[in-house]
């Protein structure tokens, strides 16, 4: 057999990866060798520069494409997220690696975090990363950070946050655990899709070769990962059709569940400018190309919103409908009263459906002793508690109350007590055998509701979907947005169809609406 000659950049992450890929070729038989080759983005982390203060493509792979069209190299692996979506003359990429865990990472120090909103960084961190993406994104989500460059190789970027230049980094979840890196003495709270979505091709390493060079297409069909090369291809078809380089704050993901494929795409036109989102499930055999996904994405017309909740300018959903030029109306549809009642004297663990569950219930009870583990049924209910400085250890992440459920029984051990409304419809305690259901506080439709005229109606629980639609008829132009599978079930029995949020988040709902306009 030929000696396969690697061409890899020499930073830490790009050796782990030359690696990973010459261990694969030896178990085959194979002869290989490194060449470890300089590129221009290496050289820019050693001038401190960012992306957007240099100009071009390819900052981590032109040279290495170079080595390959001289005949020094005969297998470049790259970070696919580096790589140019239009090949150089004469190359192309061969193969697709698995996929890691493509999300990326907030490490926040544990001496300054504090929970905020939905990061667990302290008002005004000083949080850096010098990814146009990251920096939109991080900022769409929390306004109050300062947001700084930060560059160098990943371990490089871990010790400027010990030594304290930072308060939180943003890494690739991918990087960390490929170098096996020790970051326990950090917070690692992960950044994951729809919240936070990632680079194009995020945790995929790319094979390139020589067109003609039939000897290395054999290689590669031994590297090659068909399951992650499909939502891979389909989030660097978007990025070409986009025009995108590193300078864009564009994320794209995809994730195949079942026969059906979820997509999501976030887009700004500078780092430091409003985050435009849009969510699209495509089921096989059934996808538009990413022209038209991406014309899609560019033909979103902002129009008028109501929300059934109160919400003020400063909560997420709304700022972001704003942000991308969307009017919006807020207002609950039922009237929420707190209901007397004994705090328990003995239990294990808290679990929460609702805000208003939490507020509610430490209103008479007061803060649990430490010894008392809570849950909550999202991400949204979690981040509520965090603010109140208490710890939270087991976190839903499925729309589906059901599911959540079966989750949470699998982990829980003792008594359970579900603060909830009067109301409630008790899917919780189907699944647990030692729960007490504690009624906390009381949730009644509001006498007086008007008819609403926005474009989309996005109902945020099946109390409040019953209040309006018992009273008022959905108009021709009018489209309902569900929050999640209790909502649509309640709409369905008007006869009414409905988009049903990916989940319960604001960001999931702020997809929702844009996916009908």
């Amino acid at each position: 057999m030929k000696k396969v000659r690697i061409g890899t950049r020499g930073s830490q992450l790009a050796l782990w990866q030359a690696h990973f890929t010459r261990d694969i070729l030896l178990q085959h038989g194979y002869e290989v060798e490194l060449n470890i080759i300089s590129t221009k983005g290496d050289r820019t982390q050693e001038w401190n520069l960012s992306f957007d203060k240099i100009e071009g493509k390819g900052f981590f792979t032109k040279e290495i494409e170079d080595a390959l069209l001289m005949n020094e190299a005969d297998l470049a692996v790259h970070s696919c997220k580096d790589m140019p979506t239009e090949n150089a003359p004469g190359l192309e990429i061969a193969a697709y690696s698995y996929r890691a865990n493509p999300a990326d990472v907030l490490l926040v120090k544990k001496d300054v975090a504090g929970y905020a909103g939905h990061l667990p960084v302290k008002s005004s961190a000083v949080v850096g990363t010098s990814s146009a993406r990251r920096k939109a994104q991080l900022l769409a989500l929390r306004p109050d950070l300062d947001v700084r460059d930060l560059r160098g190789n990943v371990p490089t970027r871990i010790e400027k946050l010990r030594s304290g230049q930072y308060d939180a980094i943003v890494l690739a979840s991918a990087g960390i655990e490929r170098l096996n890196l020790s970051v326990d003495d950090l917070l690692i709270f992960p950044l994951q899709a729809p919240m936070f979505i990632p680079a194009p091709a995020q945790g995929v390493l790319a094979y390139q070769i020589r067109q003609d060079d039939a000897e290395m297409r054999a290689v590669c069909n031994i590297l090659h990962d068909a399951i992650s090369s499909v939502p891979v291809q389909l989030e660097r078809d978007i990025l070409h059709a986009f025009k995108g380089g590193c300078q864009v704050p564009l994320g794209v993901f995809a994730r195949t569940e079942g026969q059906s494929t979820h997509l999501w795409i976030s887009k700004a036109s500078g780092w430091d400018q409003p985050v435009k989102r849009l969510y699209q499930r495509l089921e096989a055999g059934q996808w538009p190309g990413a022209e038209e996904i991406v014309k899609r994405f560019n033909d979103l017309t902002p129009s008028s919103v109501f929300i059934s909740r109160n919400e003020g300018d400063s909560d997420l959903f709304t700022r972001w409908m704003k942000g991308a030029g969307f009017e919006v109306h807020a207002q609950s549809l039922i009237n929420i009263s707190p209901l007397p009642f004994e705090p328990p004297k003995q239990l294990e663990w808290l679990f929460f459906t609702s805000k208003n569950g939490v507020t509610h219930y430490f209103r008479l009870a007061g803060k649990p002793d430490a010894s008392v583990k809570i849950g909550a049924i999202n991400q949204g209910t979690a981040a509520f508690i965090r603010e109140m400085g208490l710890t939270v250890d087991f976190v839903g992440d499925h729309a589906d109350t059901s599911i959540t459920a079966r989750q949470f029984a699998e982990i829980v051990s003792g008594v359970v007590v579900l603060p909830q409304a009067k109301n409630a419809r008790g899917i919780m305690e189907q699944y647990l055998t030692n729960a007490i259901s504690l009624q906390v506080y009381d949730n009644q439709p509001i006498s007086d509701i008007e008819e609403r005229m926005e474009k989309v109606l996005v109902f945020t629980s099946p109390i409040n979907a019953n209040a309006y639609l018992s009273k008022h008829a959905l108009k021709a132009y009018q489209q309902i947005v569900s929050i999640g599978p209790s909502t649509t079930k309640a709409i369905m029995t008007y006869g009414l169809n409905s988009i049903e949020a990916y989940d319960p988040m604001p960001w999931s709902l702020v997809d929702a609406v844009m996916s009908v306009c």
